[in-house]
């Protein structure tokens, strides 16, 4: 039996019942351009202290990449990302290396099948929004819909674009969701009733959302695929895994 979809009105529960709900949320530390990070990380004071010659911030809970940005210590170093996973097309191996004979065609586009990457994998449930202020989703002529992210207890967590004929056949299910970047914030079409689901207001709320892929499994072909795009909370990415991703 598919796992039956959390009651989606719970995201309209009172401020002051959820905050006495739920555990102290510990925002994480944000990377611009950088990989996600753990939300439940709590870190030190920022300070401005250097790190040692094994790469390893000052401040604890962190390590520095080849790029001086400090890395949350639950993302492994890339030396301990190698791929595992074999690629169909690519049964030895990812080519990581730049080619040592010279290209005779530098003009022509050297397209990969598949994108395989490493990142934080989570699930969540998606319902279908009844109303949306957005013109783009007003008319239904693109096929499109805006639906709601809830967690496992219910509670709104973020927002997703996605085929509307493909959700309705779906619904009651739950979705995987991989993090693949920081994001800003929600727009007023994306969270159009700001719920605390953590403890600020919406104004003082930044760097506090992944963008996010709602990804299907391609049973035959052994890869992921894209089935929509959106924006989830970070502290959404409670019970979370950091997966390789095949995605084709």
């Amino acid at each position: 039996m598919p796992e039956m979809l959390p009651d989606p009105y719970k995201r309209y529960v009172s401020n002051t019942a959820y905050l006495k709900a739920r555990p102290t949320y510990e925002p994480a530390v944000s990377l611009r351009g950088g990989g996600p990070v753990a939300h439940d990380q709590k870190f030190p004071a920022e300070s401005s202290g250097s790190s040692d010659s094994q790469g390893h911030s000052a401040n604890s809970g962190t390590y520095e990449d080849t790029y001086g940005r400090n890395i949350s210590e639950d993302i492994p170093q890339t030396s301990n990302m190698a791929f595992q996973s074999i690629l169909p097309d690519n049964p030895f191996g990812v080519i990581c290396e730049a080619p040592k004979a010279p290209i005779t065609e530098p003009n022509k586009p050297r397209y990969m099948p598949i994108l395989q990457f490493w990142t934080w994998r989570t699930e969540l449930h998606v319902a279908l929004r009844g109303t949306t202020t957005s013109k783009l989703f007003e008319s239904g002529g693109t096929g499109l819909a805006m639906c709601d992210v809830l967690d496992r207890d219910g509670d709104w967590c973020g927002c997703v674009v996605l085929n509307r004929e493909w959700i309705s056949e779906r619904l009651g299910h739950a979705f995987s969701f991989i993090a693949i970047s920081d994001a800003r914030e929600f727009t007023p079409d994306e969270c159009p009733v700001w719920t605390y689901y953590i403890p600020k207001a919406r104004e003082e709320s930044q760097w506090d959302v992944y963008f996010v892929l709602l990804l299907e499994r391609n049973v035959e072909m052994g890869v992921w695929e894209r089935a929509g795009l959106g924006k989830v909370f970070q502290a959404a990415f409670r019970e979370k895994s950091w997966a390789e991703i095949k995605l084709g």
